[in-house]
């Protein structure tokens, strides 16, 4: 997502909740290769959708994820610095 490319996740531990499904990309259901195959082909055959969920990825990504790493960082050196 960070790279600005849609991604194609598994329905298991927290991609769910990472990957916005129809939105940064596709959530597929674990081991089920005919929905993995008809997931890539959607994207292949829409390279307008897969830049939209790219875009969106990248987004997501860095107002979300950045700023939640550097409250992380912040916490690091308040401890330390304590």
């Amino acid at each position: 997502m960070a790279l600005g490319k849609p991604v194609i996740a598994s329905r298991i531990g927290g991609l769910p909740e990472i990957v916005a499904d129809g939105e940064t990309g596709i959530v597929v259901t674990p081991e089920d290769s005919d929905e993995l195959r008809a997931a890539i082909a959607r994207l292949v055959a829409d390279p307008a959708l897969a830049a939209r969920m790219g875009a969106a990825g990248q987004d997501r990504v860095t107002s979300f994820y950045a700023s939640t790493v550097v409250r992380e960082i912040e916490s690091v050196y308040q401890e330390v610095l304590a």
